[in-house]
């Protein structure tokens, strides 16, 4: 198989070649200035190819051309990140001759589009107003929602450029101070109502429309609030055996959201919230999820979930196996330094765990 990779790390790419798959990879200019294995590993690579910007349709149309000239029958395209999926989508498109991938990408990256999908599904989800902007405000536009609200980019990452906004004097401001993260393209903003509530994520490899396996994780603090305390942005395990009901509504929830994005097989990485015994669905996304959520996977489950994604991905047949003996709660946690300056140590294992609820 050939495999054509966007935004993907060196683990990975290791990976895929030792699958005994040939790897074609996709740089932007960001790549080529800030990873440093695609110029020091040239024995991983059939091919590298070179474009400004990942959001350029022309640049990725002109790939398409010049692999199709030169031969070359790709049989799956991979994004390692969240800001490779529009040049997934639209790449897989192509060479899958389908508008599968194109829509897929839309639904996993544009928040109001996520919002028409869980309306079809059926799902409880956050109240919102699709596109504000600084001319909607000083034009008193009604976004007919209560305050507090959430404002977010349409295509937003993580929590760049999200806040809570209070009142209208915030919204204000907020705008007066917008300067998006580097990695946005689309300058628009989306609102929504602010739900609050507890906050959890939910890791799943999917196989034939069907779960293969499920991780539930729940967050310190929601998302939200970590830009005012950044030393609790983590979350912790909920196991499977202690909290079925839960597992099961949220499967059965991502189930009917899976069959509309047409997504039958891959991994998904979702973020919802429990407010009042109710679930509300805020995110979907067609990876695995950021920060240490993987190593607190295996090592609650024994199950490396990015190398079982890359091994369903290259063909290869799955045997998920969670160990049944010995399974723990697992979390993972950012210490962030209290004040600027130099870091000349790291605290040891046993320092560790002599802190407050660490065990």
């Amino acid at each position: 198989m050939v495999i054509l990779c966007i935004k993907c790390s060196q683990r990975q790419v290791e990976m895929i070649r030792k699958l005994g798959q040939e790897v074609i990879y996709i740089c932007d200019k960001w790549d080529r200035q800030n990873i440093d294995f695609l110029n020091d590993r040239e024995d991983l690579f059939r091919k590298k190819i070179s474009i400004d910007s990942l959001d350029s349709i022309e640049e990725l149309s002109s790939v398409y051309i010049d692999l199709m000239e030169e031969g070359f029958s790709i049989d799956k395209v991979i994004s390692g990140a969240e800001y490779g999926i529009f040049a997934y989508g639209f790449l897989t498109t192509l060479f899958e001759k389908t508008s599968n991938g194109v829509f897929l990408s839309i639904n996993s990256r544009d928040k109001r589009a996520m919002k028409d999908i869980f309306e079809k599904s059926g799902i409880k989800y956050a109240k919102y107003y699709p596109n504000y902007s600084f001319q909607d405000l000083t034009n008193h536009v009604n976004h007919g929602l209560d305050y507090p609200i959430v404002i977010k980019p349409i295509t937003g990452t993580g929590t760049f450029n999200t806040e809570i906004i209070k009142n209208v004097e915030e919204l204000s401001i907020y705008f007066e101070k917008l300067t998006f993260h580097p990695a946005l393209v689309n300058k628009k903003v989306t609102l929504e109502e602010y739900i609050v509530g507890e906050e959890y994520h939910v890791d799943i490899l999917w196989k034939d429309g069907k779960a293969l396996f499920s991780s539930i994780g729940k967050y310190y603090i929601p998302r939200i609030s970590i830009a005012d305390d950044r030393r609790k942005n983590g979350s912790f395990t909920l196991l499977y055996d202690q909290n079925q009901d839960l597992y099961k509504e949220i499967i059965s929830a991502h189930e009917k959201i899976n069959q509309l994005i047409h997504f039958p097989n891959g991994v998904t990485h979702s973020e919802f919230f429990i407010k009042d015994g109710d679930v509300y669905f805020s995110e979907i996304a067609i990876r695995y999820g950021g920060g240490r959520v993987p190593e607190m996977i295996q090592n609650t489950y024994g199950i490396d979930l990015i190398d079982a994604w890359l091994k369903q991905e290259c063909g290869e047949e799955l045997f998920i196996n969670t160990k049944k003996e010995n399974l723990q709660c697992s979390s993972w946690i950012n210490f962030v330094p209290e004040k600027p300056g130099i870091i000349v140590n790291i605290p040891k294992k046993k320092e560790f765990l002599k802190l407050s609820g660490i065990k």
